[in-house]
């Protein structure tokens, strides 16, 4: 089955362009190769929902990289937030320990 979701490592940064709803199963699928290869990375990741939106278990899954990286602020980017997608975002408090950016390459040409 095919998740609605890609990485994509880049120089700076990992994105993580997120496509759709992303069930219990492509969370899981998910969770485990961002913790894997990417929670105690240098890079950052950049989340971009340009074409998905966040559940709360995509939520949970940032703040598990967050406490493994002691709360690091440049350890999580979200892009490509419409308004709906930001005021959940907000809601959950993540917002206030991650950055955000209009796009993705804004995050890519800021985030070192």
């Amino acid at each position: 089955m095919d998740f609605p979701y890609s990485l994509v490592n880049q120089d700076r940064a990992v994105v993580l362009r997120i496509g759709g709803y992303i069930d219990r199963r492509g969370i899981k699928q998910l969770r485990e190769t961002l913790l894997e290869e990417y929670a105690n990375g240098n890079k950052p990741i950049i989340v971009n929902f340009s074409n998905g939106e966040p559940n709360s278990l995509l939520v949970a899954i940032f703040f598990e990289i967050l406490d493994i990286n002691n709360k690091d602020p440049r350890k999580i980017a979200f892009s490509n937030l419409n308004e709906p997608i930001h005021r959940a975002l907000e809601a959950t408090g993540i917002l206030s320990l991650c950055a955000v950016f209009s796009d993705e390459n804004e995050a890519l040409e800021r985030l070192q």
